[in-house]
């Protein structure tokens, strides 16, 4: 993993966005989704892959769950066809 992290500045139009995610969120379940897109982010440049994030949301229209998985193109070998 890179030890290098990015920089990110904050600006008024980031401040907006983030104080309307926390009428959807709460805090923590907002620094949980920046750790997860933070962890996917890093594997898919180390794995050269895509990433998916999935939020389900319960029927009260609340996050209930947060996924995160690797989208590995596989590679297709003809000989290896039973």
């Amino acid at each position: 993993m890179s030890e290098e992290k990015a920089a990110y500045t904050v600006s008024e139009d980031a401040e907006k966005l983030y104080e309307y995610l926390r009428v959807i969120y709460t805090r923590e379940q907002l620094r949980l989704l920046a750790d997860l897109c933070g962890r996917l982010a890093e594997r898919a440049k180390e794995r050269r892959c895509e990433q998916t994030l999935t939020i389900i949301f319960n029927d009260k229209g609340l996050p209930r769950f947060f996924n995160g998985s690797d989208n590995v193109s596989v590679v297709y070998k003809p000989e290896s066809v039973l």
